[in-house]
């Protein structure tokens, strides 16, 4: 008995598994091009994202020397070679961008963060043919718009040495207090290291 029900539970979950239809694919098509609309004309949206920002698809790749670089583009480029990306803008128009190629990696290069932002590990360097790569538009060119690299703090152990001396002053004045009150707890550590 338990055996037909099973049957019969199967078939009505075969009735309720339907693939969606293109019109519904239409429909959902259409509310994102609603919601695209209306995020576009609400207030603010030109401040908050202005039309400096874009992307493009990689078309073509090549190492360059500085010294082919036009002297107006945005970028100073400080390696012995430059990568050249060649996009395909939304207009349907191409340009040429540059960044640093790498004398020796560290993760603070342009290309190594570039290639981060796309999920792109070295190795695979090709694929990056077709990848859409995000712009930035600087006095009429197109740059990478990339993050900052981090910035490494030269004195990153300094808290290290602000706890140890907290702590050591903590000492003092635990051992200072029972000094003045008696030497209770001063009688519990000399307890303690003669033990050990």
């Amino acid at each position: 008995m338990s055996g037909e029900r099973t049957s019969e539970s199967t078939e009505d979950t075969d009735d309720v598994a339907t693939e969606p239809s293109d019109e519904h694919y239409d429909d959902r098509a259409e509310e994102f091009l609603e919601l695209e609309a209306a995020l576009s004309n609400a207030d603010g949206t030109v401040a908050a994202f202005g039309d400096t920002t874009t992307t493009g698809v990689v078309t073509h790749a090549r190492r360059v020397k500085p010294a082919s670089i036009p002297e107006a583009y945005p970028v100073k480029i400080g390696t012995t070679h430059a990568l050249g990306l060649t996009v395909l803008l939304d207009t349907d128009t191409e340009t040429t961008i540059y960044t640093e190629w790498p004398d020796r990696v560290t993760e603070d290069d342009p290309l190594v963060r570039l290639l981060a932002r796309l999920d792109i590990h070295p190795s695979r360097f090709a694929d990056i043919a077709g990848a859409e790569v995000p712009l930035e538009r600087v006095d009429d060119r197109y740059v990478l718009d990339l993050p900052e690299p981090s910035v490494p703090t030269e004195h990153s152990s300094r808290w290290v040495w602000g706890i140890i001396a907290g702590l050591a002053l903590w000492v003092v004045v635990w051992l200072a207090t029972d000094f003045v009150g008696g030497g209770g707890r001063l009688s519990f550590l000399r307890g303690c290291c003669c033990r050990w």
